[in-house]
């Protein structure tokens, strides 16, 4: 421990008793001024520090290591250092009062900020919702009262990754994206035994420093435990009760047609077709009632293939001819030759652009136009919808993909409010993005964005590899290329084999594994939970798989070759995982020329 002397009570000196009273390894000997009213000579004697009129003797009296000399008169200093003992170490003049200052300006700077911290934890502690912030190492840096109670901490300076880890994906994940990320989560607190469910939307927000390095990260956290519950309860008598009308209603619809055949009246015709517009009205709002249940629940499995858009919007147009022509509505098709085709469901994209564009044909007033445009935008592709109808609110454009959402300009249209809620879901569920521009009287445009076939597998491999490093647990990529697959010349034998491959794939695979088909590359499987000796387990049944059962009757010598990465011990990142399985082709082919 330093023994030191202060020299000079003004406001340096009072500052400096201020900041090192308080420092375990000095130990203040005393302060000198000959003004009993000086600042630092008040201050000392409030917290017990010796006071001197003058320093000559104690040089003689007391064991000083350092003496800080800002008084500011040099004579001051000259006569310290002349009387100093050895040893004892001098300070002063300018460079003294340097150090003073910006000691006395980070001690402000500090007190500023603990005295903001206090006023927002004043504020944070009078909110319904929880706050947490944790600092760039994952350290709690500030929680409300709320959020303890939430998260069921007290004391603790970092989260559990046992009972927080879905918390901190979603932490990690804005660290990484640099977005703000929002999601509902189902969380388990457990505590005296007793097991408590909630459910919790979270939003997590990076926050940055000046030079744009992560400084913090902002989570509010809301308790919708019981809206939750009264939306799983409505879904719950939507579900019943449209199962229990869509029996009858199909039977309804069914025999309106056989009552066709019985060749009624002209005025019974008429009654019959009114009958079975609204039956078959009935039965759609059923229909996309089921639908949006199916999706809520996650219960709405994607059939992912190869799809190829010019064809897909052709097949959608000839659906809705009949509506645009009734109404002397133009459809045009604006799309360039060699287009890409996309990784996805193609009845669901289809349900998508046929929403939109039987929307946009009845929102059109007579003799309009409706025009449906695609375009490559890097990597992703862009599918519009646009029409010159009677458009929407600015106002109402956040809302209109809500459920049971209708734009007040469709008040006078049939319609349910279900099919925009509808249509996100499914862009979602394809890793795409939808949005609208509308303005009154000019007309509205849809666009939906969605992945190219490489884009689609590397976003489903970074959240595989945000799971795993969140669930510290592990997973294999494989990747299978068919080697002479392209001297097949007949294209449906080409999508046959594909086919027949990717059947064989999902019976040697877990529901929850990931399998995605490229178009000329093969396909990419991602195991969960699975090692390099699983994946070569499946990679040697699926060889004999080609060899033995699909491949024996093709005079081609037609064989899969493939590479295998597995996380986290091949690496822990996409580039890193990817290279390990090209260099494991390079191998086999330096090995087999």
């Amino acid at each position: 421990m330093k023994n030191l002397l202060v020299i000079g009570g003004g406001r340096r000196g009072r500052g400096l008793l201020e900041i090192l009273c308080n420092d375990r390894d000095i130990n203040i000997i005393g302060i000198v001024d000959i003004n009993e009213n000086a600042p630092g000579i008040k201050f000392a004697k409030t917290i017990n520090i010796s006071t001197y009129r003058e320093y000559v003797t104690l040089f003689d009296d007391k064991p000083i290591d350092i003496a800080i000399d800002v008084s500011g008169d040099p004579s001051v200093l000259l006569n310290v250092t002349r009387i100093k003992k050895e040893g004892t170490e001098v300070l002063g003049g300018l460079a003294a009062r340097l150090i003073s200052d910006i000691l006395l300006e980070r001690h402000d700077a500090h007190n500023l900020i603990a005295v903001q911290k206090k006023e927002i934890e004043s504020i944070l502690h009078g909110l319904g919702e929880g706050v947490l912030i944790l600092d760039k190492n994952n350290n709690i840096y500030l929680i409300n009262p709320v959020a303890q109670r939430f998260l069921g901490v007290k004391d603790e300076i970092k989260l559990s990754q046992k009972e927080h880890g879905a918390i901190l994906e979603i932490i990690a994940r804005t660290t990484e994206l640099n977005v703000p990320v929002v999601e509902e989560i189902d969380y388990v607190k457990r505590k005296e035994g007793v097991e408590t469910s909630k459910v919790f939307n979270v939003v997590a927000t990076r926050i940055d420093d000046s030079e744009k390095n992560l400084f913090a990260i902002a989570t509010i956290l809301r308790d919708i435990t019981a809206e939750k519950e009264i939306e799983r309860l409505k879904n719950e008598l939507i579900a019943n009760v449209s199962h229990e009308l869509r029996t009858p209603i199909t039977s309804i619809v069914n025999s309106l047609y056989l009552m066709d055949t019985t060749f009624p009246s002209e005025k019974q015709v008429k009654f019959l077709d009114i009958i079975r517009k609204n039956t078959e009205r009935l039965l759609r709002v059923i229909n996309n009632l089921l639908d949006i249940s199916r999706i809520e629940a996650g219960m709405l499995s994607l059939k992912m293939d190869i799809v190829n858009i010019p064809s897909l919007v052709d097949d959608v147009i000839f659906s809705v001819k009949g509506l645009a022509f009734s109404k002397k509505i133009k459809l045009d098709v604006d799309i360039k030759k060699g287009f890409p085709d996309i990784y996805g469901d193609k009845e669901g994209i289809a349900h998508v652009l046929i929403n939109l564009l039987s929307n946009a044909v009845k929102f059109t007033p007579e003799e309009g136009n409706v025009v449906v445009s695609c375009r490559e935008m890097d990597d992703d592709v862009h599918i519009s919808v646009e029409d010159n109808g009677v458009g929407i609110p600015a106002e109402e454009l956040d809302k209109i993909f809500n459920k049971f959402q209708r734009a007040r300009t469709a008040a006078n249209i049939e319609g349910t409010g279900l099919g925009l809620a509808i249509v996100k879901h499914f862009v979602n569920l394809h890793k795409g993005r939808i949005w609208v521009e509308s303005e009154i009287g000019k007309g509205t445009k849809f666009t939906i964005s969605l992945p190219k076939i490489d884009k689609y597998f590397h976003l489903s491999l970074d959240e595989e590899i945000l799971h795993a490093k969140i669930e510290e647990t592990y997973f294999s990529v494989i990747q299978l290329k068919l080697e002479n697959y392209l001297k097949i010349k007949s294209e449906e034998e080409k999508q046959k084999i594909l086919y027949n491959i990717e059947e064989k794939i999902k019976t040697e695979i877990h529901k929850t594994d990931r399998v995605i088909r490229y178009k000329d590359k093969g396909f990419f499987i991602i195991l969960l939970k699975a090692g390099k000796k699983e994946a070569e387990k499946v990679t040697k049944r699926l060889e004999k798989f080609v060899d033995e059962d699909l491949f024996k009757d093709i005079p081609q010598k037609i064989y899969i070759s493939y590479g295998i990465a597995t996380f986290p011990e091949d690496g822990t990142d996409k580039e890193t995982l990817l290279k390990k399985i090209e260099t494991e082709f390079e191998d086999e082919e330096n090995s087999s020329s």
